[in-house]
């Protein structure tokens, strides 16, 4: 059984655990490695219950990451 489909075998909130289990996953061994029938699409827009971030696309929350991760660098001296 896979990473997947062992973390959905677990039940209770199992949409959440397999969405988190699939990305950890993807990001491990690459997006080709996740059977295409496993991808859905969010059509670029994430839903949030975060307020002003319902909604947002997934390239806003890209260039907000890298931004992030440049100012703490920034900050480091690195």
């Amino acid at each position: 059984m896979g990473a997947v489909g062992i973390a959905i075998s677990g039940g209770r909130d199992t949409d959440s655990t397999a969405a988190t289990v699939g990305s950890a996953y993807g990001a491990l061994h690459g997006s080709s490695s996740i059977p295409v029938e496993l991808v859905g699409t969010t059509h670029n827009r994430v839903r949030s219950a975060v307020r002003d971030f319902d909604r947002i696309t997934i390239d806003e929350l890209v260039q907000r990451t890298l931004k992030v991760i440049a100012d703490l660098e920034k900050a480091d001296g690195s």
